[in-house]
């Protein structure tokens, strides 16, 4: 795994910004300053923690006790899911460190915490447009698959709790542990209740082989993924078995190039990767560079942890170019933008 990643491309501009005094501390010298990142970059998520890196550079171009203590960074961005960023909080809370967009929605990461600025809307903002869209269009019987953890039971009590609002309860329930490679039995379960709809909040090999195992055993179900599935991912897992698969997602489509930021995103990754590589997951991870960015500029020649938390506080209804990023000293969950997409026949996403 790698822990710490230099944006070249934001450290450029940034040199500008900085005072041509004596180096300082918490990360800023001279000439760069030094952010951290914690991802997945091996073994079945790989993809994942490629795609929010590659967002990352495209903008600017036992981890966190070493980032902060050792290293020394101003500011942790991009952090992959709940199960990395919460052993990190200790270590944030101690170094009093800005711990900016990381990838997950779940409720752990979402309570307020005085050092967290989450970028991105709240699993349960997503499974919650699900769930709406779904009954908008008839639709009653709903089954949930999730993993046997914290943050598993925490979506399986998302859904339950839409549904609730509208009067119905799971079909049924498939409790998966990570990484478990049988899913027969949970697959048996879900489909023996002729669903409707069955909403997956796993990622995406769990998701991709449980969709590819229900089709088997001849469920006609509509599938619908949290954004936590890793989009592209789950795309190139299924193939042509993905067609018509839901996924949420909390930025805009990367290919609505009539929205600033995603203009903006996809020149800097062509520039970046020489190709038209584009995912959600990487474009949430521009946008969370942007806005750290944007907070080191205004934060002044010689930012620190404490100044750049306070400048955050204050980055209410920051636009980043069709994407509202909006901060309080109260509230530090900066968006509920979810939209739903489908994977289409050719393995790209409709809107």
């Amino acid at each position: 795994m790698r822990s710490m990643r230099t944006f070249t491309a934001a450290l450029v501009v940034l040199g500008c910004l900085i005072s041509s005094g004596s180096a300082c501390a918490q990360g800023v010298t001279k000439t760069t300053i030094l952010i951290g990142q914690s991802s997945p970059f091996s073994g079945s998520n790989k993809e994942l923690g490629d795609d929010i890196r590659e967002g990352l550079q495209a903008y600017s171009g036992d981890n966190a006790r070493i980032l902060i203590e050792q290293r020394g960074v101003l500011a942790l961005i991009g952090y992959a899911s709940a199960t990395l960023s919460l052993p990190a909080m200790p270590f944030v809370e101690k170094g009093k460190i800005a711990f900016i967009g990381p990838f997950t929605g779940a409720e752990p990461m979402r309570v307020f915490r005085r050092n967290v600025y989450n970028i991105r809307a709240s699993y349960a903002d997503e499974l919650e447009k699900i769930v709406d869209f779904y009954t908008t269009t008839g639709m009653k019987k709903f089954s949930i698959i999730h993993y046997d953890d914290a943050v598993g039971k925490e979506n399986l009590t998302a859904v339950e709790t839409a549904l609730t609002r509208r009067g119905l309860k799971p079909a049924s329930i498939g409790s998966l542990k990570r990484n478990q490679t049988d899913l027969g039995a949970a697959v048996a379960e879900v489909v023996k209740a002729a669903p409707d709809v069955v909403i997956a909040t796993t990622l995406y090999k769990t998701t991709g082989d449980f969709i590819k195992g229900a089709r088997s055993a001849g469920s006609n179900a509509q599938f619908a993924s949290t954004s936590f599935v890793g989009a592209s991912a789950l795309a190139t897992e299924l193939g042509v078995q993905g067609t018509g698969v839901v996924v949420a997602q909390v930025v805009p489509p990367y290919s609505r190039a009539s929205v600033a930021i995603v203009r903006e995103y996809q020149a800097a990754i062509e520039k970046s990767l020489g190709k038209k590589d584009y995912s959600f997951t990487s474009l949430e991870s521009y946008i969370g560079a942007k806005v750290l960015v944007e907070a080191i500029r205004r934060a002044g020649a010689n930012p620190t942890r404490e100044g750049l938390m306070k400048v955050l506080d204050g980055m209410q209804q920051y636009n980043v170019g069709g994407y509202v990023v909006d901060f309080s000293p109260t509230n530090h969950n900066g968006s509920k933008f979810v939209e739903l997409t489908a994977i289409s026949k050719a393995g790209r996403f409709a809107y």
